[in-house]
């Protein structure tokens, strides 16, 4: 299983954050975490790894 934690987070934080995020250090990231789920226990379990971003949309900047 090849873990995309992309997919984990909200549609709209995905969009604000994707154009920010080099493609190579997020599979490097998610091949660190999917390993980390694979040797025990982890916590937050992974559907809850961001939770936060599923409570506040992502918004404009006030100026």
């Amino acid at each position: 299983m090849t873990l995309d934690l992309m997919t984990l987070l909200p549609a709209g934080w995905r969009s604000a954050l994707e154009p920010y995020l080099d493609p190579a250090r997020m599979a490097e990231l998610a091949a660190y975490v999917e390993a980390e789920f694979a040797a025990g226990p982890c916590y937050p379990p992974l559907e809850d790894l961001f939770s936060a971003y599923r409570l506040c949309a992502p918004s404009p900047a006030a100026c």
